[in-house]
């Protein structure tokens, strides 16, 4: 499962894209693209208030695709992270039967099912 109940659930897109769409309590950590290791990093500790002083907390990254999941979740493993998934893209965490605000969604939702398989690392 790639959802964890109780996972902190970590939106690694644009704010302009977070802000359209995102999981309902999703915390924002816009990295700046698949690549940017110190952008990523700056990132998290810009929000680390936010993120659960216990680092073997179950946290889910995703982004677009998964670039920029990826580097966020590198991120938060230099940040002390262990129990860190980089579940890729906002629709497979959708499948994974989390919740989109309705005020945000486009379209009719899709049905909520189990996430199956591993995750994208």
């Amino acid at each position: 499962q790639i959802v964890k109940p109780g996972a902190i659930v970590i939106d690694a897109r644009p704010k302009a894209a977070y802000d359209k769409e995102h999981v309902e309590g999703a915390i924002n950590i816009p990295v700046g693209g698949p690549m940017a290791t110190t952008a990523a990093d700056e990132a998290v500790k810009a929000v680390e208030v936010q993120l659960p002083t216990d680092k073997t907390a179950p946290i889910v990254v995703h982004c677009a695709v998964g670039g920029e999941a990826k580097a966020c979740k590198a991120a938060l493993v230099r940040a002390g992270y262990s129990n860190v998934v980089n579940a890729g893209s906002l629709a497979t965490v959708k499948r994974a039967a989390l919740k989109v605000p309705p005020q945000a969604a486009e379209g009719p939702e899709e049905p909520a099912q189990a996430a199956e398989g591993p995750a994208q690392q």
